[in-house]
């Protein structure tokens, strides 16, 4: 039998809600923790799935997640991306993590 992959969504707008749906319907995923600004949309999604709400500097210090998925408007990309990185932690985003070329990840 092949672990459960381990989840955090950071935002849970409309495509952090529809990854939210696509992991709480796998057979092989598990939603872990949730992120969001929205206090009562985050404490209704983690009621409904049995997440652990956290903020975003709990998650960094949480270790026993496989991937964060970043679904947060563009503008926050960047930060919460390099956050994660500077964790340790294995992420995917949405989007681009640049809009334009000056705002590229300085490695």
């Amino acid at each position: 039998m092949v672990d459960k992959i381990r989840f955090a969504v950071i935002g849970l707008g409309g495509f952090g809600f529809k990854r939210v749906k696509s992991i709480v319907n796998s057979s092989s995923a598990e939603l872990i923790y949730v992120v969001d600004i929205d206090d009562s949309k985050v404490a209704k999604i983690a009621r409904d799935t049995g997440a652990e709400v956290v903020t975003m500097e709990e998650l960094c210090h949480k270790s026993n997640y496989d991937v964060a998925i970043v679904a947060t408007p563009n503008r926050w990309h960047e930060p919460i991306a390099l956050r994660l990185i500077e964790s340790g932690e294995t992420f995917g985003a949405k989007n681009h993590l640049a809009l334009v070329q000056n705002q590229r990840i300085k490695w």
